[in-house]
């Protein structure tokens, strides 16, 4: 996966490009749009980085209570944009 640097975001956009994880990590605490490795079977989510333990971490609701869940993340961007209110 390194010589992938950027894969472009059908759903972002033409101009955002992902970020490789091996190239450059977040260095705040926000939410940032995230691909998981490819056999998590996992879409593109949200997620929050934490650049005190260098880890993503998501909440989920698993039907009993909300939980912390660790995605591996290979790719990241900030999220985009409000829309437009024409």
């Amino acid at each position: 996966m390194k010589e992938e640097k950027a894969i472009s975001c059908a759903y972002c956009g033409a101009a955002n490009e992902w970020i490789s994880v091996e190239d450059r990590l977040p260095k705040g605490n926000e939410e940032y749009l995230v691909w998981p490795i490819p056999d998590s079977e996992m879409n593109i989510i949200t997620a929050e980085f934490q650049p005190w333990d260098k880890r993503w971490t998501q909440d989920r609701y698993d039907g009993y209570g909300w939980d912390n869940f660790y995605p591996d993340v290979t790719h990241w961007m900030p999220l985009p944009g409000k829309p437009d209110n024409k």
